[in-house]
């Protein structure tokens, strides 16, 4: 049975465009920390949180100044075998099977006594083959001003997030991809980068 999951991917104007153009996502730079392995990474059906990357991402990255922020929403369509969600039950006894075949992997490369749980989660999920499993599924907590509004930390509430991390690209609908929040450069609020003042230590 296959499982259609709505997804949102925030990410610069320009990029934006292309995917549009071109009906296709790309696996973005490889690094040892992405949340849960190497791919393509959407929030699912959080229009509103992809958006708050989007703008971020253009905010913080010095090269993409001039840039508009965009959301794209997708569809995806997985097998159910093939969807690894982390947030079910099921999901965590199937990622304990692959843990059992990961140990001596993971001593090979050092990480037996790592303390960074990015780095250890994206060895565990990139070593989940991809002949077995497309898309890794978690909710993680997401720092936000919700933290600060009393009535809702008091219930122990915060805000989350769905990541979804697409490992075969042609699980896209073609069809399903657009664009539905721009927000033009000019609306962006950027964080000021302070100067460093000179100090003149001449005698």
């Amino acid at each position: 049975m296959k499982i259609p999951l709505i997804v949102h991917h925030g990410t610069y104007g320009t990029a934006g465009k292309d995917i549009v153009r071109d009906k296709m996502y790309k696996i973005g730079d490889m690094r040892e920390d992405h949340w849960l392995g190497q791919g393509i990474y959407f929030f699912r059906e959080d229009v509103e949180q992809a958006a708050w990357w989007a703008k971020e991402k253009v905010t913080n990255t010095p090269k993409l100044s001039k840039e508009d922020a965009v959301v794209l929403q997708s569809i995806l369509e997985v097998e159910e075998s093939r969807f690894l969600n982390l947030d079910s039950r099921s999901g965590l006894s199937k990622l304990e099977k692959y843990l059992n075949d990961f140990e001596d992997k993971l001593n090979m490369h050092g990480l037996a006594m790592t303390d960074d749980t990015n780095v250890l989660r994206c060895f565990y999920m990139d070593n989940i083959s991809k002949k077995e499993i497309d898309i890794i599924q978690r909710t993680f907590p997401v720092r936000s001003y919700y933290d600060k509004v009393v009535p809702i930390t008091n219930m122990q509430l915060c805000l989350h997030g769905v990541q979804v991390c697409l490992r075969n690209s042609k699980l896209v609908k073609q069809d399903s991809i657009g664009i539905v929040k721009h927000f033009p450069s000019d609306t962006i609020r950027r964080k000021k980068r302070s100067r460093r003042r000179r100090i003149n230590i001449n005698t």
